[in-house]
């Protein structure tokens, strides 16, 4: 994914039948006289930001399909 501004990738592996590993990495430009905590800490929102949109996503299909609200 990408706004050719940041970057991110999101991979989701099976580990069991129960359980899946996702995996998110963020790359946001840097910005001069910001320390490198700064640009960590901007990748890990926007991390972020994309895990909650898919939980969104999935959490309204599993309940379209049982009838129930997220």
């Amino acid at each position: 994914m990408t706004d050719d501004i940041q970057k991110a990738s999101f991979k989701a592996e099976s580990i069991s039948q129960e359980k899946t590993a996702v995996i998110v990495k963020a790359d946001v430009p840097k910005v001069e006289g910001k320390e490198k905590e700064y640009e960590k800490e901007r990748e890990k929102e926007l991390a972020l930001r994309i895990i909650h949109n898919v939980c969104a996503i999935l959490a309204y299909r599993f309940c379209k399909k049982r009838n129930c609200r997220p």
